[in-house]
């Protein structure tokens, strides 16, 4: 323990003294000590290498062997000094005359590198880093990524250091010369560098765009595996399947749709199953011969599509029945567009439609409620009424004086709309009744209710009033235009046109 105890303070005290060196008032360190190296470093401070704390270890490193004529790396760095700077101690010798690799290092080759050892020796072929790996000029074959990790063998099976030059030379360029293929021949006359690159056997870039079928939506994120999967071929070995042979939605996806052979990308798109309503690859309803417009655009697919089997007679794309229940129980003939729109069920355009059938609603009937003429409105039964003003008005007809003919006489036409207007029932045209009448007595001589002399006037024919036996056809028939409708001549007068046109039978 005293030894011990002794031996660390002789210790501490000689550190003391080192770490405070006394002043050298600018003397050399030879001055007070002796070159250990006997000159070679004479014109080198020793402070280079050496420090007050300690004469060794040097501080002479790597770094500070880069600065002389010979550099140090790969198993260089790692190698004693004493490997290239033998000596007996004291005297270590650390200026070496050679820097050539067989300087230090036989040559195992004899003479069968020579000319390699007049242009550059070793390292013509080796580096510093192992003695064993060749530095060989592979321009024909530029080794990169997994290549140039790869020991020599691998592609020059039984070659070694002592092969010739020429014995390396022969290897074929295809990468199934040394690589199987894991393809089993589906890319057959295709390079493996169009898929592949040397730094890893897996894809690195597929630009599956080039293909048949580009990726798109929810395609891009699906793994590989989904669609290629491994199969078992009949020589036992396992392969993926990367030629599919086809690109149609069906071969993945089970067609939910079994009676419609419409191809999937008409209503479905790659972003979602769910169905598109228009752009892109969405569905043209229009198409269809059913153009979705109004309330039908903003309807939901399901609410006609709902699966369920319809009727053969219901079945048809245009048929409003397939999707609305005929409320008129088969009562109203024709398609229910002839009086409902998309817009609106309820907006009928009931003038425009009443123009259309034997009734126009002008006047009063225009503003009077639709129950007032159709009663049973609640049936929806519309096409059981009368066209005739007779067939609503009876009760009026039968209340009016003279309507029912009084003293004899006929009763007056049914026809109100000889008398009557819509926009009033009252007042009746007294000129219109007592015309009305007249017309009716005279079609016992000469018709005028109907036929083309109904629209003629009394004076038109009575020239003279009082004197109505005298009457006159030339007045509206020229002589011009008898002859025309006549093949012989004929006279104007009455009695000639009356021979032949009794009572006015002329329509």
């Amino acid at each position: 323990m005293i030894r011990a105890l002794l031996a660390l303070v002789v210790v501490v005290g000689v550190a003391g003294v080192a770490g405070a060196h006394p002043a050298t008032d600018g003397k050399a360190c030879v001055e007070c000590h002796k070159d250990a190296h006997h000159g070679e470093f004479v014109a080198a401070p020793c402070g280079g290498c050496h420090t007050t704390i300690a004469w060794s270890p040097s501080t002479f490193g790597v770094a500070q062997h880069a600065a002389t004529k010979y550099k140090l790396d790969g198993k260089h760095v790692a190698t004693p000094c004493s490997g290239c700077h033998p000596g007996a101690r004291p005297r270590t010798s650390f200026i070496v005359g050679g820097t050539d690799c067989l300087d230090c290092h036989q040559n195992p080759h004899e003479q069968k590198f020579a000319a390699q050892q007049a242009k550059g020796g070793c390292g013509e072929c080796h580096t510093t880093g192992t003695w064993k790996s060749w530095k060989v000029d592979h321009q024909t074959w530029p080794l990169t990524g997994g290549h140039a990790r790869a020991a020599c063998v691998s592609c020059h099976p039984g070659k070694t250091m002592d092969s010739p030059v020429a014995s390396m030379r022969g290897i074929a360029r295809e990468c199934t010369t040394c690589h199987a293929d894991r393809h089993a021949g589906q890319f057959k006359g295709k390079p493996c560098l169009a898929c592949h690159d040397t730094e890893a056997w897996v894809t690195p870039k597929f630009d599956h765009d080039k293909t048949r079928y580009p990726l798109e939506g929810v395609h891009t994120a699906m793994p590989c595996a989904q669609c290629h999967k491994a199969v078992d071929l009949r020589n036992g070995d396992r392969v993926v399947a990367w030629r599919l042979g086809y690109a149609q939605c069906k071969d993945c996806h089970a067609n939910p749709h079994p009676k419609t052979d419409v191809d999937c990308k008409g209503c479905h798109g790659a972003t979602s199953w769910k169905p598109n309503g228009s752009g892109g690859a969405g569905f043209d309803h229009d198409k269809t011969g059913f153009a979705l417009r109004a309330a039908h655009a903003k309807a939901s697919c399901t609410t006609c599509h709902d699966g369920k089997p319809k009727p053969v007679e219901a079945r048809t794309a245009s048929s409003c029945q397939s999707c609305h229940p005929d409320p008129h129980m088969g009562r109203m003939a024709g398609q229910c567009f002839e009086c409902h729109t998309a817009v609106s069920w309820q907006d009928v355009a009931i003038f425009e439609q009443h123009r259309r059938t034997k009734m126009p609603l002008t006047g009063k009937h225009a503003v009077i409620e639709c129950g007032a003429c159709h009663r049973r409105q609640a049936e929806r039964a519309f096409r059981d009424l009368p066209s005739d003003c007779f067939g609503c008005h009876a009760k009026k007809y039968a209340a009016a004086l003279n309507h029912m003919g009084q003293s004899g006489e006929a009763p007056y036409s049914r026809e109100c709309a000889e008398c009557h207007v819509t926009t009033g029932w009252l007042p009746a045209s007294e000129n219109t009744l007592h015309k009305a009448a007249k017309r009716r007595d005279h079609d016992r001589v000469f018709t005028l209710t109907s036929g083309s002399h109904a629209s003629a006037t009394c004076e038109q024919c009575h020239a003279d009033p009082k004197r109505t036996r005298l009457v006159r056809c030339d007045g509206c028939h020229a002589a011009e235009a008898l002859r025309t409708q006549h093949a012989q001549p004929v006279a104007a007068t009455a009695a000639t046109c009356m021979r032949c046109h009794p009572r006015g039978a002329r329509r």
